[in-house]
């Protein structure tokens, strides 16, 4: 067989840092891609009857960022936290490794679902202000999770530097008080 000889995967390697600012880069892509859908969402609701739908904007502008402050503290935290600790436990990280298989799964899942809904049933209004507040909601606590990616920088540039690692693990909120 042609090529079966060759160590094709060794020329995937990256380092560290290089998953870290993919995973960052995706992070973000999915912060502007949420805030995208949402406010061309809003939008429509506005352009329908601008006189009459101020309260579905406000309502809907009001659920978005109490759910996605919800969502930030509940479970985006988390999830940021886990997937940078295990991108800092990797021995020999590769160019697809900043998030896990499932991730991406459910990520393709989730987003065909979103099309497919936004397009077939966001007809009505009330439909509409839902589906952008969810969406507003996301991308606001994707942005906020941002700030575990700041936290972990401190980390990265440990490890290059060779120092120990620094966990980043504690709750924001202390739970005492």
């Amino acid at each position: 067989m042609i090529g079966s000889d060759i160590d094709w995967y060794k020329y995937l390697g990256v380092s560290h840092t290089f998953l870290y600012i993919e995973a960052l880069i995706v992070w973000i892509a999915g912060v502007l891609a949420c805030a995208e859908i949402s406010s061309r969402l809003f939008t429509e609701i506005y352009q329908e009857d601008p006189s009459s739908k101020n309260l579905y904007l406000i309502l809907g502008v009001l659920f978005g960022l109490l759910f996605g402050l919800f969502q930030t503290y509940i479970l985006f935290f988390r999830v940021c936290r886990r997937n940078l600790d295990r991108i800092l436990s990797l021995e020999k990280p590769l160019i697809f490794n900043c998030f896990r298989i499932q991730f991406y799964l459910f990520f393709g899942t989730f987003d065909t679902i979103c099309v497919i809904v936004s397009e077939k049933y966001a007809k009505d209004t009330i439909s509409k202000t839902i589906m952008a507040s969810l969406d507003m909601s996301v991308s606001l606590a994707l942005c906020l999770s941002i700030y575990i990616f700041y936290q972990y920088w401190g980390n990265i540039r440990a490890r290059k530097a060779g120092e120990p690692y620094i966990d980043n693990s504690e709750p924001l909120i202390d739970s005492k008080a």
